[in-house]
């Protein structure tokens, strides 16, 4: 071993036997008594003061509940039927934008669903009578998979399209701005 080596070995040991030497047992050491102290409570009498004190402070007066408001979509505002100044209450409407191109969504989006609903009923109908014939052996296995393939697709379509109604009933509901805590218009 290099000399090094060696004397680093030696005093890793003595560093060891030093920490063993000098920290000894934690249960012999005498543990210290905290004094006890002769705390007294005493009662008073509370009588209601002679005169009032008013304080007065300086200062800006500010609303703790604070909105700023405004559409999350675009469009043509028709009406606002507040001021500033005017009280209102949670949920008056503020403002509102034209509805007639929001409507519009919603009522495609309906005649979407409602169309693919049908479809999907045609489907079923289908798979029924293709499952018949498959019985009869009058028509082949994989005419019963296409037509069950079809109709797995025309109910996916279907979810999709309330999702696409669900979607535009929340935009048509963004066109009306409601205000979301009792307050006035500044």
């Amino acid at each position: 071993m290099p000399r090094t080596v060696r004397w680093l070995f030696v005093l890793a040991i003595a560093a060891i036997g030093g920490f063993f030497l000098f920290s000894g047992d934690a249960a012999e050491r005498p543990t210290e008594v905290a004094p006890v102290v002769d705390k007294r409570v005493e009662a008073a009498r509370v009588d209601a003061a002679a005169a009032r004190r008013s304080l007065r402070f300086s200062g800006v007066v500010r609303a703790v509940d604070r909105a700023t408001l405004a559409f999350a979509i675009g469009g043509r505002m028709i009406a606002r039927p507040v001021e500033v100044g005017d009280r209102v209450a949670r949920g008056d409407v503020v403002a509102r934008l034209d509805p007639r191109e929001l409507d519009n969504a919603v009522a495609g989006a309906e005649g979407a669903l409602a169309e693919l609903e049908a479809r999907r009923e045609q489907a079923r109908r289908d798979l029924e009578r293709v499952e018949a014939l498959v019985a009869a052996k009058a028509a082949t296995s994989e005419e019963r998979e296409r037509t069950a393939a079809g109709l797995e697709a025309v109910a996916a379509g279907e979810d999709s399209a309330r999702a696409r109604l669900s979607e535009a009933r929340r935009l048509r509901d963004e066109g009306v701005l409601r205000a979301p805590f009792a307050g006035t218009i500044t």
